[in-house]
């Protein structure tokens, strides 16, 4: 059913190995659809760039239509654009959220303050007032502004580094098939996606009685074209038992900043493909060492002493904030950390059962993709004995 190379894995083969290696194919076979859906939205959902100018700048409101049949409406959306006819690249769009946290940014206005004007029922009406007012009285700058639709998704600095993540994703696709990986997941939304393929064999990485854990191992490719993070090429870990996963060590990290873009971006084209042709280059090299025997096996016995390292929970809860996570979310997690069953967690009050309640609060159907792949970030972080960096370390657009 898969492919498989001649590689010498210390991979799981007794009769409960076998039992787990059929619940991993079940697995596979009930998400690879997310995959193929992440792969068909990044074909199309291409993004469209300009370079403008901020005295060209302007903004509007436009009203909502009633939703549904009912009189309830929602907010306007603020749209961004040039104010000239006559300006090259002249449009008027309407703003992502993310987008319009961004511009506000660049004009000095604090997320906070956006955040509250937006909740008032005059607010939008300010936002575009300060906007515009402060955009023609500072000293004018340039902007990468990246749409797709109809909707502005990125306010960007003029120096970011734009790459084509359709042959990036392609090449990820074939490389991982050529070592044996198979597609399992896609995570995507709005603003940043992750594709991940999967070794379809088990590894045993505790073999204490009561205590057995089953896990499988694969890649997962990250990527932003909105500034929401780095071209990222990360190990992860899933568990058997529960589809838990944890994002582990990252292999690539591509900041996304390079030479300021000049007005007509089309004089960047050969630069837009060389950097493209070089991440596809790097991301095939990179996969062969990161499915490599030796570190899955190096990974298999780190995950070993995770599930016998004990913590402190009352400890955990005071440093999960520093971690990332929101008050709300740490309650959850120990919630789960507390109740969960060895289907959902493995067994004791250890690091590899904090990494795992992060994990499966991450999957639940409310969380949005990108915060899902922040907070399996943090899981891997934790699992691994690795600290994360400041809050915003993932946001890779300057």
């Amino acid at each position: 059913m898969y492919h498989h190379d001649q590689r010498e894995y210390g991979a799981a083969v007794d009769e409960a190995g076998k039992r787990f290696k059929i619940m991993l194919e079940e697995q596979i076979h009930r998400s690879q659809h997310s995959a193929m859906g992440v792969i068909e939205k990044i074909q199309n959902e291409v993004p469209v760039d300009r370079i403008v100018h901020t005295h060209a700048l302007t903004f509007a409101l436009q009203e909502q239509e009633p939703l549904g049949n009912s009189d309830i409406l929602l907010p306007p959306t603020i749209l961004m654009g040039t104010k000239d006819k006559r300006f090259k690249g002249h449009f008027m769009e309407g703003m992502h959220k993310h987008a319009l946290t961004q511009v506000a940014e660049r004009a000095g206005i604090p997320g906070t303050y956006l955040n509250r004007l937006l909740g008032k029922p005059y607010g939008p009406e300010l936002v575009i007032e300060n906007l515009t007012t402060i955009f023609q009285k500072e000293e004018p700058s340039k902007y990468l502004v990246r749409s797709v639709g109809d909707e502005i998704r990125g306010v960007l600095s003029d120096s970011f580094r734009r790459m084509d993540s359709r042959p990036i994703i392609e090449a990820f696709a074939a490389e991982c098939q050529a070592v044996g990986a198979v597609p399992v997941e896609g995570v995507g939304g709005d603003l940043r996606w992750s594709l991940r393929a999967i070794l379809p064999m088990v590894f045993q990485p505790s073999t204490k009685p009561g205590s057995e854990e089953y896990v499988a191992f694969g890649l997962a490719l990250t990527n932003s074209d909105f500034g929401v993070g780095a071209l990222s090429l990360r190990l992860f870990m899933l568990r058997v038992w529960c589809s838990n996963m944890a994002l582990l060590d990252e292999a690539l990290r591509q900041v996304h900043l390079g030479k300021r873009l000049a007005d007509n971006i089309e004089f960047s084209q050969e630069t837009y493909e060389l950097d493209t042709r070089t991440q596809v280059s790097a991301v095939k090299d990179l996969i062969q060492g990161c499915l490599s025997p030796d570190r899955i096996n190096e990974n298999v016995a780190i995950i070993g002493r995770a599930l016998d390292d004990k913590i402190s929970p009352k400890k955990a809860w005071e440093e999960l904030p520093k971690q990332g996570l929101l008050k709300g979310e740490v309650a959850k997690v120990r919630d789960i950390f507390n109740d969960g069953g060895v289907e959902m967690l493995p067994p004791g009050t250890t690091t590899a059962r904090l990494s795992n309640a992060i994990s499966w609060f991450a999957r639940q159907p409310e969380q949005n993709p990108e915060r899902r792949l922040e907070l399996e970030a943090v899981a891997g972080q934790i699992l691994m004995g690795t600290k994360r960096g400041a809050k915003k370390a993932a946001v890779a657009e300057a």
